[in-house]
């Protein structure tokens, strides 16, 4: 029974894989190579053409995402005899906000009373007020009354009553301290001023705000002492060795497209 396999159609007609798109890291023509490889001898899963390289295409935009992943993890750099590698970044913030409020006062109050007197040609006037006392004295009555009882009798009766009138009233003034000296002079008038300044407040009312902050880095790596160096190193080497990136393209499409049968 006649078969057609992936190098007879790509032998009939080489635009094949035209549709096909790699990401970049990855060479187009050595993987369609390894492609043409791995898939040997084995059939077809679809024979016909053009379907194919509908096909073809559509893969290589399925697994575009995974191959892009393969490249970026392959291509980071890492010590191979370092199992352990480690990043810290710590960064701690507090805030703290206060309120100040501060009240000042004043209070002034006085009474000045001055009085103004002028000369002229060395004559002066001068006058004073009087000062006065008034004084007043009132005598009241005074009775005495004297009882007394008769040998035959049980109560005291009235003896005798003793008035001493009063009802006088008596008062008097006293002007005293009273000077008064005027020789053609020219007076000048006296004044009473009464000043009050009352309460002079002042009020500051504010607000303040701080922030502290601290950040912490640290690189922790090397190797924990678990494994070996030389262990590590093989383990590496092994990696790599198996995990080939354009084998692993060929092997994912000959699953993909081609009857594994021997």
């Amino acid at each position: 029974m006649a078969t057609l396999s992936m190098i007879g159609l790509y032998n009939y007609d080489n635009t094949l894989f035209d549709g096909l798109t790699f990401p970049s890291g990855i060479d187009k023509d050595l993987a369609i190579n390894q492609i043409l490889v791995s898939c040997g001898e084995f059939e077809i899963l679809y024979p016909n053409l053009e379907f194919m390289k509908f096909q073809i295409e559509n893969w290589g935009k399925k697994n575009f995402f995974t191959f892009d992943k393969w490249v970026k993890a392959l291509a980071e750099e890492f010590n191979p005899l370092y199992n352990y590698d480690r990043h810290e970044e710590y960064e701690d913030t507090r805030n703290r906000a206060a309120s100040d409020k501060s009240t000042t006062g004043r209070t002034n109050t006085g009474t000045a009373t001055n009085t103004t007197m002028s000369s002229d040609q060395g004559v002066t006037d001068v006058s004073g007020n009087a000062a006065t006392s008034n004084s007043t004295h009132t005598d009241n009555d005074s009775t005495v009354t004297r009882d007394v009882s008769a040998y035959d009798a049980s109560t005291y009766q009235p003896k005798e009553k003793e008035t001493t009138g009063g009802g006088n009233t008596a008062s008097g003034n006293a002007v005293t301290n009273e000077t008064t000296k005027t020789s053609n002079s020219n007076s000048g008038g006296s004044s009473d001023v009464s000043n009050t300044h009352d309460v002079s407040k002042d009020e500051t009312v504010g607000s303040r705000a701080e922030a502290e902050s601290s950040k912490h880095t640290a690189h922790l790596y090397g190797n924990i002492g678990v494994t070996t160096s030389s262990a590590l190193l093989r383990e590496y080497n092994q990696y790599y060795k198996d995990f080939n990136i354009y084998e692993q393209i060929a092997d994912l499409f000959v699953n993909d497209f081609c009857l594994r049968i021997y």
